[in-house]
């Protein structure tokens, strides 16, 4: 795999790409949805940008079922109803995440997790719109994590490359973003 912090590149392999369609782990420490890849890579940096810009979070930590964890930041006391923030979506195959705005809903019995249906609304370091955008971008980056762009994400699959599961954009599901974020539920 090759990632091109500079240049907003991203290469896989052919047998990468295999790995990522078929939840294999391949680089070390990213172990996939049934290990500590989130409490030892992934929350260390969520800690870091709740810390810096004072946030709160909600967060689905990957689980089994999931290629990616989200984690919603957000400022504000979270309440009944709508509630805007940012979702960060990391890979839990490769250090790379996706990050956007987004709104979550809470009602007495249920949140809805955070997602990223729209990979045109990526945010990287090509459109953010404020410096915390810059900032969280800046921290992901240097903490090794690169960040996924919106060319990178609408980025055609090989033919025979198919996400395992289910994604959360809407069909086809033919896209790296695809690929990199999938899930059972």
């Amino acid at each position: 795999m090759n990632l091109d912090f500079v240049k907003k590149r991203l290469e896989f392999t052919r047998n990468e790409l295999i790995n990522l369609q078929q939840w294999k782990p391949f680089i070390p420490g990213y172990n996939g949805d049934d290990s500590p890849t989130y409490q030892n890579l992934i929350f260390p940096i969520v800690s870091k940008i709740c810390k810096i810009h004072n946030l709160k979070i909600r967060n689905d930590d990957g689980g089994f079922g999931n290629t990616f964890a989200a984690v919603f930041f957000h400022s504000k006391d979270i309440h009944f109803g709508l509630n805007e923030g940012y979702t960060i979506m990391f890979n839990l195959y490769t250090p790379i995440a996706a990050f956007s705005r987004d709104t979550i809903t809470i009602r007495n019995d249920f949140w809805t997790l955070p997602n990223i249906n729209e990979p045109t609304a990526l945010i990287d370091s090509n459109n953010y719109a404020n410096e915390f955008e810059k900032s969280v971008i800046e921290i992901l980056e240097s903490n090794g994590t690169y960040v996924l762009t919106v060319k990178n994400a609408m980025e055609l699959l090989p033919d025979d490359i198919i996400p395992y599961e289910y994604c959360s954009t809407d069909e086809p599901w033919n896209k790296i973003f695809n690929l990199l974020f999938s899930s059972t539920d």
